[in-house]
This record gives C-alpha cells, structure tokens and sequence, in this order.
C-alpha cells in the first residue's frame, strides 16, 4: 500500500530479446531488487535474457518521449488502446 514521502527512482535495464533483438526497460520504482528480479524474469520467460549496463544503450539513439493528458486514462488504458 502506497504512502506518502515513498521515493521513486528511474532505473534502466538493457538486454536481449528473443532472436537477439536489443531491447531497453526504463522503469520507475520504489525497490529496485523487486523491479530487477520482475524484469530479469519477463525476459527469461520470453527467450530472452538481461544484459550488462551499456551492452545495447550505445545501439540506441533518445528521440522523443511518449505523453498524453490525464483525461484520457491511466498507463494501462492507453497502451492496451481502450479508449
């Protein structure tokens, strides 16, 4: 249960998918050992597996930021195109 003062933090996660595909997680948590343990997992499960810090970053170039207003709904809505 969430509470006040909690802090977050950003982490980023590099590693590979399925058929070698280079793929970036960047997550925001509140316990970092729970995210890494979730997304070493998520990419063991689906062939893939978790890499070192900068074994795919340098493949990547940032280019934008996805945002949208609040109205529209919350993160899962709007990825799983609900509304």
């Amino acid at each position: 249960v969430g509470g006040e003062g909690e802090d977050y933090e950003e982490i980023r996660y590099e590693g590979y998918g399925p058929n070698g595909v280079a793929v970036i997680v960047e997550a925001m948590t509140d316990n970092r050992n729970r995210t890494a343990s979730t997304v070493r997992s998520t990419f063991t499960k689906n062939g893939g597996n978790l890499g070192e810090t900068g074994s795919v970053g340098f493949m990547f170039d940032r280019k934008g930021a996805v945002s949208y207003p609040v109205e529209v709904g919350d993160a899962d809505t709007v990825m799983m195109g609900e509304n």
